[in-house]
């Protein structure tokens, strides 16, 4: 309902970085991969600044559009006279 993104990520991206920092981190930005590099990077520059070593930094990070309509399956003739459905990725991988 009110969720903006889904954030995986592994314990290194957590280790210095709060929640909330995070999440004001990403709202600054429209495309996922360039919120993912900033928080990885920022995490990878506190883990230099506190330790000789860093952990495993990995994350993964959707937007989540809650207003988008569902895609409609567009129905397209084959020159056989059959049809062919043409569907989202979305709703292929749901049945």
């Amino acid at each position: 309902p009110d969720d903006k993104f889904l954030i995986v990520a592994s314990d290194g991206v957590w280790e210095f970085l709060t929640n909330q920092t995070v999440a004001d981190m990403i709202c600054k930005f429209t495309e996922p991969l360039d919120a993912c590099r900033a928080v990885v990077a920022e995490s990878y520059r506190l883990w230099l600044q506190y330790e000789v070593r860093t952990d495993d930094i990995t994350m993964i990070l959707a937007f989540i559009d809650s207003g988008a309509e569902p895609p409609i399956a567009e129905d397209t003739p084959t020159p056989q006279g059959g049809v062919r459905r043409k569907s989202s990725r979305r709703e292929s991988r749901r049945g």
